[in-house]
C-alpha cells in the first residue's frame, strides 16, 4: 500500500500529472462507450 502511496505522490509532484488525468479520462471515455451508457 505504501509503494502505491509513493508512486501516487511521485506523480503528483510530477509534470507527468496532466498526462495521467488524461489517460484515466480516456479510460473512463472507453468505458462508457463500451458499456454504451
Amino acid at each position: 500500500m505504501s509503494v502505491w502511496v509513493s508512486w501516487s505522490t511521485l506523480l503528483l509532484d510530477n509534470r507527468m500529472c496532466s498526462n495521467v488525468h488524461a489517460s484515466t479520462l480516456w479510460l473512463h471515455v472507453l468505458e462508457t462507450l463500451i458499456r454504451g451508457d
